[in-house]
């Protein structure tokens, strides 16, 4: 799986992600709804970073394969560069 753990991060936004996404999501997700007009039937599952996974950043087919998505017209290298989505 293509995938970078790269540990708990130091500074930046990596590191203020992670927090949120671990500690309060709560936050995030109600600025995200907000921002993306979600009804309150609608939840947000956080799948990376998570603390239990090494903050694990998904990226290329393994980002698609995480969130359960199959491109079945044309491979995702066809038409995205490498270290594309994330």
């Amino acid at each position: 799986m293509a995938q970078q753990n790269r540990g708990p991060a130091k500074k930046g936004s990596r590191k203020w992600i992670q927090i949120l996404v671990n500690e309060k999501p709560h936050l995030l997700d109600s600025f995200i709804a907000r921002e993306l007009n979600l009804s309150e039937e609608d939840n947000i599952n956080w799948l990376s970073p998570l603390r239990n996974e090494g903050y694990a950043e998904y990226f290329d087919e393994a980002s698609l394969d995480k969130l359960g998505v199959q491109l079945s017209r044309k491979p995702l290298r066809g038409f995205w560069p490498k270290n594309g989505p994330q």
